[in-house]
């Protein structure tokens, strides 16, 4: 509720009788008293005694921190999927094109360069989709474990998805 401030002013004292000068001297000259102004003691209007009080309340933003989860399938989860286990096994280079697309990358990025490109969809899944993890990691699955690492990859990316579809269909209008 805001409170009102009353701004009091002191009244301006005049001498009795005007000031006598010499003609030497003359009068003073004349300044100017310095203009002050503070807009927080500004007169107010006088308001009617009853008034009307406004409560606004506004509802605060909830911020939900969830930590790093795990991948959504094992690294040899391959029976999960085996269209992308017999994919990757028999025609792994046209697999790795389909799952760059799949991401939203460019299909000649796991032809140009097979390993680095599988870290760096591997790391861009990894993060986007706050699985935990790191770089090191991603190196070592890739390099160990190609084809199993590339279904996973496919698995999770097909997972998310699915996710997602379902969230946009639950807040679609009705």
């Amino acid at each position: 509720m805001a409170t009102q401030e009353e701004v009091k002013f002191d009244p301006i004292v005049l001498p009795d009788h005007p000031p006598q000068y010499s003609a030497v001297t003359g009068p003073p000259p004349q300044q100017q008293a310095p203009i002050t102004m503070q807009p927080h003691h500004l007169p107010m209007q006088q308001q009617p005694m009853h008034s009307t009080n406004v409560v606004v309340v506004q509802q605060q933003p909830r911020v939900t921190v969830v930590g790093p989860r795990q991948w959504s399938s094992g690294l040899c989860a391959c029976c999960d999927d085996m269209g992308s286990c017999l994919a990757g096994t028999f025609c792994f280079s046209c697999f790795l094109c389909h799952l760059a697309n799949k991401m939203g990358e460019s299909c000649c990025l796991p032809v140009c360069s097979l390993h680095p490109a599988m870290v760096g969809m591997r790391t861009k899944i990894r993060i986007q989709n706050n699985i935990s993890g790191d770089i090191n990691n991603d190196i070592w699955t890739t390099c160990c474990c190609p084809m199993c690492a590339a279904c996973q990859m496919s698995r999770e990316v097909d997972f998310v998805n699915s996710v997602n579809a379902h969230r946009a269909a639950m807040n679609a209008p009705i």
